[in-house]
């Protein structure tokens, strides 16, 4: 961001001043987060270890290798002291288990807009808890399996949302559901993908339901819903993202389209 100002003009000297005084108590308050930089050779030794990303790289690789098990950027997730801007997760509706009708689950809530596109505004309809290496399909030895999926389920939706309805009856209601088995259904959305605010692209990914009301997951009121990481994977197997959240957004025109962001 470049910003001239009147240093002659007392209103602008004002705003200048106030503007430096917020930047340089940063690092005290963020010190493992926020420090000063004064040249660009310290940014260049920045790129290695995950703490800087170059968002010119289409796509950005992924920092961590799955394969030698090396840790890159390992600092946790900021807990800013204001509160942030268009994260706030709207508290849902209840939907009634046994009702035919269909009621809103999700009330307005705030729009982000990553592209920079107008007219495009999205609602986030669901937060994760803290990420595990399970969710991030990370294995944890060497043969461990990994399930290569996340699951959708309670997390932060509110009390009286039923997550076991919540995602096919709001969240995902305009999609083409397919039978896989005679319990299980499929169906694909378009997903952009969004890693420590650096755009993955978007992607096809594929959405199970286990829709069996009889099962001792839908009885134990466990997660029914899992999200494939496909071809994603390579994005979100990384050990710097455990302890992060993922945040799912839809577009509130076209639907069928949502937004992926994991910080």
């Amino acid at each position: 961001m470049l910003i001239d100002f009147d240093m002659s003009n007392e209103g602008d000297k004002t705003v200048e001043t106030r503007i430096e005084d917020a930047l340089l108590i940063l690092p005290g308050d963020y010190p493992d987060h926020i420090e000063p930089v004064s040249s660009i050779a310290e940014l260049d030794e920045k790129l290695p270890s995950g703490r800087l990303v170059d968002e010119m790289a289409t796509p950005p690789r992924p920092t961590t290798s799955i394969g030698n098990r090396a840790k890159t950027d390992n600092v946790r997730r900021i807990e800013l002291k204001v509160k942030p801007l268009g994260r706030d997760l709207e508290r849902a509706k209840s939907i009634p288990e046994r009702s035919p009708v269909i009621t809103p689950a999700v009330k307005e809530a705030s729009t982000i807009d990553p592209f920079s596109a107008a007219g495009v505004e999205f609602e986030q309809v669901w937060e994760s808890k803290l990420l595990t290496w399970r969710d991030l399909t990370i294995p944890t030895a060497t043969g461990t399996h990994a399930t290569g999926s996340v699951n959708l389920d309670k997390r932060l939706l509110a009390p009286e949302v039923d997550h076991r309805h919540y995602f096919r009856d709001d969240v995902f209601t305009d999609l083409v559901w397919t039978p896989e088995t005679k319990t299980v259904d499929e169906a694909y959305a378009k997903f952009h993908l969004i890693v420590k605010g650096v755009s993955c692209g978007e992607f096809d990914l594929l959405i199970r339901h286990s829709h069996s009301a009889t099962s001792k997951t839908c009885l134990q009121r466990n997660a029914v819903y899992r999200l494939s990481w496909g071809p994603v994977r390579t994005y979100v197997a990384r050990e710097d993202l455990i302890g992060g959240t993922l945040v799912l957004y839809r577009d509130k025109v076209d639907t069928k389209r949502f937004i992926l962001e994991i910080d």
